[in-house]
């Protein structure tokens, strides 16, 4: 499995976009990228690396329970996400759900360490941030 980094690091929230606008505002963040109104995901980052990925709470994580919804995550960035996958099953990891389809091409998929910390594995072919 080639693990790559950290890509980012996902927060719950109530509302996404005022909570964006406060860690612009008072951390100097800038917003990166945001998806489709309907499935908001805002994307901010500081001025060197690491992003944050602010979503609604309850959204994007199939294969958990209701009150396991409204937790942080940790997003391992992969270049091959099918080996990553393989690996994971391999090795009896707690995996929460289904490989999820995402924006530009990528694919993610939920599991757990062995404390149950979650954490989720990131394929992305195309980077849509990095463009702005």
């Amino acid at each position: 499995m080639m693990i790559c980094g950290i890509e980012h690091v996902g927060l719950m929230s109530k509302d996404p976009q005022s909570l964006a606008e406060w860690y612009e505002r008072v951390l100097d963040f800038r917003i990166i990228f945001r998806t489709e109104p309907e499935a908001l995901k805002i994307f901010i980052a500081g001025k060197r690396e690491g992003m944050i990925e602010i979503i609604p709470y309850g959204n994007g994580i199939n294969g958990l329970k209701p009150h396991e919804r409204q937790v942080m995550h940790l997003a391992i960035s992969v270049d091959d996400f099918e080996e990553a996958h393989q690996r994971l099953k391999t090795e009896a990891v707690d995996i929460c759900g289904e490989p999820l389809d995402v924006f530009s091409g990528g694919k993610v998929l939920f599991f757990k360490d062995p404390e149950g910390n979650l954490l989720h594995l990131v394929y992305r072919p195309v980077k849509p941030w990095t463009a702005l």
